[in-house]
């Protein structure tokens, strides 16, 4: 076996194989609900980055070793803090079990729980989107705390822009008479400026930031296929905001974004968000993902409504009532208050420090 192709646990009821990760991918990239989120390659970037998180991959095989039917990455989440969790899956914008049928994701779930009780897990959580049916009705707790926003790429650009909000097209019309332009980083050295704006981006809002590592791994893992890219925005040759972007299948996601301050009066978000749609549209892509948003952000729901996007709910599945620090049953705690309002006054390489030690118990 070759080292990249690490083995990776599947079931069928209570027997068990093991596979090359080539073919785990193989059957994500012809999913209909495949994301990038479920390649082994997330698991390398995950494990590398979060030594308190790792990933499994039970599925369901046709009889006699044959094709993969079904399948839901789960990963250990093992904390003090947060718990002992499985969880499907950490930091995945979009993700849904790989199932079309409610009978394989019994045998799924039974699969989860048994894995469950060998790791010491004392609930699961799972994400979904499109398959949230599969899910609906069963002994699990349904949570609702994320919306998801898309915009359908099946127009030409133009057409596109006159459905945004006026708003929006102000903006937009005011970028371009900055005098704002683009640039794509594809170089090690442009990831470090991207996080330093992302840092600077999350101290002013307040959250702690994942650390660079998780970032790193991920240029590693998908730079070289193409599946990421780093958009920057330049004003008088001077790298101001980049957003970070991840393309898989027909979709491009918007993964992070970063902003120096002092140019968010620049409206170099929507400068970002544009060129990046355009880009899209350009390289034949069919969707430009905002990504997931907590309902409570009613502030971020309102700016990617704007551009004309499809709404829809991301149900969550949990086998026990949730508890967290910052979370108590999807409402922020006073905890989660506190910790922002420090964070905002703390210097960056502080606010770096801290989305290290806070993400050491994230999942």
């Amino acid at each position: 076996m070759l080292p990249s192709e690490e083995p990776i646990r599947a079931r069928r009821e209570k027997k068990a194989a093991v596979f090359p990760a080539a073919r785990w991918d193989a059957f994500v990239e012809c999913h209909p609900l495949g994301q990038i989120y479920h390649l082994s390659g997330w698991k390398r970037v995950i494990e590398q980055s979060f030594p308190h998180i790792r990933g499994y991959f039970p599925v369901i095989q046709e009889p006699m070793g044959g094709a993969i039917r079904a399948g839901l990455p789960v990963y250990f989440v093992n904390s003090l803090i947060t718990g002992r969790r499985l969880v499907s899956i950490p930091f995945a914008t979009l993700c849904d079990p790989l199932v079309t049928a409610r009978e394989d994701m019994d045998l799924l779930l039974n699969a989860l729980y048994e894995l469950a009780g060998e790791v010491g897990a004392a609930a699961i959580e799972i994400k979904t989107c499109a398959g949230a049916e599969t899910l609906a009705g069963r002994s699990l707790r349904q949570v609702n705390r994320f919306m998801h926003h898309c915009l359908k790429l099946d127009r030409p650009v133009e057409t596109l822009k006159s459905n945004f909000h006026r708003s929006v097209r102000y903006c937009l019309k005011r970028s371009e008479k900055i005098g704002l332009i683009t640039r794509n980083g594809d170089q090690r050295q442009d990831l470090r400026i991207f996080y330093d704006a992302y840092v600077s981006t999350r101290k002013r809002l307040g959250l702690p930031p994942q650390p660079y590592r998780f970032f790193e791994c991920l240029r590693r893992e998908f730079g070289p296929s193409g599946r990421l890219r780093i958009l920057f925005a330049q004003h008088g040759r001077k790298d101001i905001a980049s957003m970070l972007l991840l393309q898989f299948g027909r979709r491009v996601l918007w993964e992070a974004i970063g902003e120096y301050q002092g140019s968010r009066t620049l409206n170099v978000a929507h400068f970002l968000v544009w060129q990046a749609i355009q880009q899209s549209c350009t390289d034949g892509y069919s969707v430009f993902d905002f990504g997931r948003t907590s309902t409570e952000n009613q502030g971020l729901m309102d700016f990617k409504r704007r551009w004309g996007t499809q709404v829809t709910d991301l149900p969550e599945f949990h086998s026990k009532r949730q508890v967290h620090p910052f979370m108590n049953n999807g409402v922020r705690t006073r905890a989660y208050t506190i910790t922002r309002a420090i964070t905002r006054r703390l210097p960056e390489k502080a606010v770096a420090l801290i989305g290290e030690l806070c993400y050491r118990h994230m999942g």
